[in-house]
């Protein structure tokens, strides 16, 4: 209910909204270049977040009947050269962030070796430090909660965008 009006990042966690935190974490990693994709109640997200002029924000007019795929298809235009892929309503620590932007991989995405199997967060089997199977159903005791963010590589972001244009 408290999303009824409001988009998931501008619930308050402490004094500051989610989005809040993300972006103070981006800024603290040196990422200036943020891009927004509008989605439920974009109108208020956008207001709330003019304090930073270098903020772009797209936005996804098919949000009620897609799904975050789609939205990070409407800033392909900004991915070509790699990029970081967050949804808006994950609370991580800057220090999260520096460790995935300083991950030797090039593509990589972070995981947690807890597993919920009641969430509804997507789960993955690795293997020689590569995920071989990722899926929400998934149930294996070998298994971790995919948590995000991911880092995507020139090569990674190219794939990425190939399967979004089937």
């Amino acid at each position: 209910p408290h999303t009824n009006e409001l988009p998931k990042c501008l619930l308050k966690v402490g004094d500051f909204a989610i989005i809040d935190y993300q972006i103070s974490a981006l800024k603290h990693c040196g990422i200036d270049e943020i891009v927004v994709v509008l989605g439920h109640c974009g109108n208020i997200l956008k207001k709330h977040l003019q304090y930073d002029e270098r903020i772009i924000f797209l936005e996804n007019e098919k949000y009620t009947s897609t799904n975050s795929s789609y939205s990070l298809w409407c800033a392909r235009n900004y991915l070509s050269g790699g990029f970081l892929y967050l949804n808006s309503d994950l609370l991580f620590s800057y220090k999260m962030l520096q460790k995935l932007l300083q991950s030797k991989h090039p593509d990589a995405i972070v995981l947690d070796k807890r597993v919920n199997e009641d969430d509804d967060m997507f789960k993955a089997l690795v293997a020689n430090d590569q995920i071989f199977k990722m899926e929400k159903g998934l149930r294996n005791a070998q298994s971790m909660t995919v948590v995000g963010p991911a880092k995507f590589s020139s090569n990674g972001a190219e794939i990425v965008l190939n399967c979004l244009k089937v």
